[in-house]
């Protein structure tokens, strides 16, 4: 499995597993980009719908997940930026060994975390 995390959450997506937008503040409203905010954007990853957690046992409903960062226009890439969101919101997800799961696995464990919830 080499697929990239933004596009395991876009395979993920367009299952119906979850849904998932990206938003982009410029310049940045964060204190980290106060000095400089022209610099700097936030890029954030909003999942909504279905989230499991990382252990079998902690597998929740959530309304939103957000996950942001600052990106200083001049030193980081928005791919890049991309990348590191979905790759922290796939370990909240799925968990840390998303990267050595097929999608396929990856909505398995998903279908088990959701019938686990609705039992309880």
């Amino acid at each position: 499995h080499n697929q990239t995390s933004v596009t395991c959450l876009q395979q993920l997506q367009d299952g119906c597993f979850l849904s998932l937008q990206w938003e982009l503040d410029m310049p940045s409203k964060t204190d980290y980009a106060s000095a400089s905010p022209e610099m700097h954007e936030t890029v954030r990853l909003v999942i909504t719908g279905f989230t499991g957690g990382k252990e079998p046992d902690n597998n929740i409903m959530r309304d939103e997940s957000v996950y942001e960062q600052d990106r200083n226009i001049n030193f980081a890439s928005r791919k890049a930026m991309k990348q590191h969101l979905a790759n922290v919101s796939l370990i909240d997800i799925v968990g840390k060994d998303w990267i050595d799961l097929s999608v396929k696995e990856m909505k398995g464990r998903l279908k088990e975390a959701e019938v686990g919830t609705r039992n309880r």
